[in-house]
């Protein structure tokens, strides 16, 4: 039996590393590093203001069922046990939790879009095309014109 578990893995694994893509991916250019990084940075900012809303909400039922049960307490103290607290049945606190939790959890996920994004935008503008304007002598005055260059950005 080891033997065929043995065999079996090694057939499989052999057919796995002599495979080849057929279609390769073409290189990515400018326009789509750049539309990537805009995506990228428009879905970390719906995150981070999701999570934030999620998260401010989740907090405020949290504080509602604080406060009510206080309040509840604070009755029952005052009246020596007489008066039974009310009880609207409103026990929010575990959509509280998944709330505020979920906004946290959203608000840490937009992160790592952040970073992706701007790296991406890193690649889009490392060649970037412009015009100059250079400076030129024409009838004893300078005169400016303009050139169309490649600037290309190293960083260091």
């Amino acid at each position: 039996m080891k033997r065929i578990t043995i065999t079996t893995l090694l057939l499989i694994l052999a057919v796995t590393t002599y495979s080849q893509k057929n279609n390769p991916s073409p290189a990515l250019t400018k326009q789509d590093y750049l539309a990537k990084s805009k995506k990228q940075k428009t879905a970390a900012w719906l995150l981070l203001s999701g999570g934030v809303v999620m998260a401010t909400i989740g907090t405020g039922l949290a504080i509602d069922d604080a406060t009510a049960a206080t309040s509840d307490a604070i009755v029952t103290i005052f009246s020596l046990g007489t008066v039974e607290p009310v009880n609207d049945d409103k026990d929010n606190t575990v959509v509280a939790n998944v709330l505020f939790f979920g906004g946290l959890a959203a608000m840490l996920g937009s992160i790592p879009l952040f970073k992706a994004a701007k790296k991406n935008n890193r690649k889009g503008m490392n060649l970037t095309f412009s015009n100059q304007e250079i400076p030129s002598l024409q009838k004893n005055s300078f005169v400016y014109h303009t050139i169309p260059s490649l600037k290309l950005k190293i960083s260091l």
